[in-house]
């Protein structure tokens, strides 16, 4: 752990000495397809959500260090076989705080590819009421855990001189029920122990206020 801080601080170093600092702001959908286990009593259907961006990136030749910091929405279905406290249908989402820092390798000047990880914190939670057809919010109930983290990897394309289209996939590695307040059970009232991850595909909109 200490080699891999002390290497991320040298390289971030050598950036910020010889690099071009630049910024970037960005805004797209994202399409959640995250994991759910066990499959044979649960049931999980995906939406389409939204985020956006703010990134300062340092270039240097052909690579260049990014850390973006992101608000991201995320949404979960679930239909179980059984009860999902007290009814066999349950639907929240949750906003988080992603911190992404990444390495982009430029092989020609229009195309890049970027791999990194991320690092979220909740920070709102809400469950949706069928009767009142609204979203309610969660506060002093942990629908989800409050912390995520994952894999990042992606491919910007660099157009006209301040505009540029990333196509983002986020590999989460954090199990989204531990810590959270909701109990899925079966139809013998046993409570069934889950495991969900987040896998989410970014299509962002980006404007550089600098040019490449």
């Amino acid at each position: 752990m200490k080699i891999l801080i002390i290497s991320t601080t040298l390289i971030l170093f050598t950036f910020c000495l010889y690099g071009q600092m630049n910024f970037s702001v960005g805004l797209g959908p994202q399409y959640n397809f995250g994991t759910i286990s066990p499959k044979d009593e649960i049931e999980n259907s995906y939406n389409f959500t939204y985020f956006g961006k703010g990134k300062v990136y340092y270039s240097a030749n052909k690579m260049a260090y990014h850390f973006s910091a992101q608000w991201n929405r995320t949404e979960w279905n679930y239909r179980t076989l059984g009860i999902v406290s007290g009814i066999n249908y349950f639907q929240y989402r949750t906003d988080y705080l992603n911190l992404n820092p990444s390495i982009e390798l430029k092989p020609i000047s229009f195309l890049g590819m970027n791999a990194g990880g991320y690092f979220g914190f909740g920070i709102a939670e809400a469950t949706y009421e069928q009767a009142s057809e609204r979203w309610i919010n969660a506060s002093g109930f942990k629908v989800n855990s409050p912390i995520d983290y994952g894999l990042s990897f992606g491919i910007n394309g660099y157009f006209a001189q301040k505009i540029s289209i990333e196509l983002m996939y986020n590999l989460g590695l954090k199990n989204l029920r531990e810590d959270s307040d909701i109990t899925f059970t079966d139809d013998d009232g046993n409570a069934i122990n889950t495991n969900s991850k987040n896998r989410t595909i970014q299509l962002s909109f980006n404007y550089h206020f600098n040019e490449f």
